[in-house]
């Protein structure tokens, strides 16, 4: 296992990180019985407030974010390959989130499909306003072979006019971390508010103070904006909204 980057976590979780659960018996340390999930854990607790959990997982999320990723500059040349690129968008496309939709729209009071669907008009209104419309744009799938649905959102902001030279989407898939720096580098992310990577992206870009987020956004005229911000981006932390569907 990679030493120093397990040094590094075990520091800053304060906790000690094992190679299997035989090591953990071999110290007659009792391990718990939990039935087999595809996805990761994750146990909520109920003795914080929003302040804190946020001071919790900012605190740690900017520590984590310093650890050198050499791998990442890579990841910036195979995608920029030649060209000079100052600025760019990433967008997060997640369809097979949106069964999540009437349960955040009753939570919030709110209409997230354009967010969610990642709709041609909302695209470019939000583009437009970040002066972004010149600048290019990089689609992020989930883990895995895309879904068809995802790949269809995609195109059709590629059939857009004013979309269509600006998409930058090659046959090699990007792995999951180098998605994850892109859209914390991006100048500006679009996300999808009920996809869990999207949150986590977005509390990622509020821990370092990043704008130009749009996950969670609702139209105020002609425009879409983020109803949420850096100044108060505690909405991101409320367990009574976000537990069930994010954690």
């Amino acid at each position: 296992k990679p030493e120093k980057f397990y040094s590094y976590l075990e520091k800053i979780l304060r906790v000690k990180i094992v190679e299997s659960e035989e090591v953990l018996k071999s110290m007659e340390i009792t391990v718990p019985h939990h039935p087999p999930v595809k996805g990761l854990f994750y146990f909520l607790r109920r003795d914080q407030d929003s302040t804190q959990i946020r001071n919790h997982r900012e605190t740690i999320l900017r520590q984590l974010l310093q650890y050198p990723a050499p791998g990442m500059c890579t990841t910036l040349e195979k995608t920029f390959g030649a060209q000079h690129i100052k600025k760019y968008t990433v967008i997060s496309f997640n369809f097979s989130a949106n069964i999540q939709l009437p349960k955040l729209g009753a939570l919030t009071g709110k209409d997230h499909t354009a967010a969610a669907e990642m709709q041609p008009d909302y695209v470019v209104n939000i583009l437009e306003r970040e002066g972004m419309l010149e600048q290019p744009i990089f689609p992020a799938f989930p883990a895995g072979p895309p879904n068809p649905a995802d790949v269809e959102a995609m195109l059709s902001l590629v059939k857009n006019p004013l979309l269509s030279d600006k998409i930058r989407y090659g046959k090699e898939s990007r792995h999951l971390e180098d998605n994850v720096y892109l859209a914390l580098l991006a100048d500006v992310y679009l996300g999808n508010p009920v996809d869990p990577l999207s949150m986590w992206i977005a509390r990622m870009r509020a821990a370092l103070n990043k704008q130009g987020t749009y996950v969670l956004t609702e139209k105020q005229g002609d425009d879409w904006v983020s109803y949420v911000d850096n100044a108060n981006h505690l909405e991101l932390y409320d367990n009574k909204k976000w537990s069930d569907l994010i954690g």
